[in-house]
């Protein structure tokens, strides 16, 4: 018998349940298009905002190509600038080794005209001693 006694207290309690379920469940309907207008709105908002930091970020990356065209114009400069340097340097390394060419060869002409020049002191020399000894002008007296 308890098991007929609860079985029945089942059916009597399972049509309660069921209304209370419905209650629950027509309530929950009626909140539906305040909840749906509520998640709507906040979403509509975030929508917003995103396209306001779309349009931030654009102006961003405007100004950040405007940066790296500025930085590519100046480093093409540089470049360009090595280029020169580097030629005014090979420029500079020619006419180092053409100077060094010329002092070697203005050396060796020294040293041709100190040989002809010895000789020539020598017989001046000479001459002189010999003028000397003919006027009587000699060193000793």
């Amino acid at each position: 018998m308890a098991e007929s006694s609860s079985l029945l207290g089942t059916f009597l309690t399972l049509p309660l349940d069921l209304a209370r379920a419905l209650a629950e469940s027509a309530q929950a309907l009626a909140a539906l298009p305040a909840t749906l207008e509520r998640t709507l709105r906040d979403t509509n908002l975030l929508i917003d905002e995103a396209r306001e930091q779309l349009v931030t970020l654009s102006a961003q990356v405007g100004r950040m190509t405007e940066q790296l065209d500025k930085m590519v114009a100046i480093t093409d400069g540089l470049v360009d600038g090595a280029r020169s340097i580097a030629a005014v340097a090979g420029e500079a390394e020619r006419q180092i080794g053409s100077t060094g060419q010329h002092l070697a060869a203005t050396n060796r002409t020294l040293e041709q005209i100190v040989r002809l020049a010895e000789p020539l002191d020598r017989l001046g020399k000479r001459l002189g001693d010999g003028l000397q000894r003919l006027t009587g002008r000699g060193g000793g007296e």
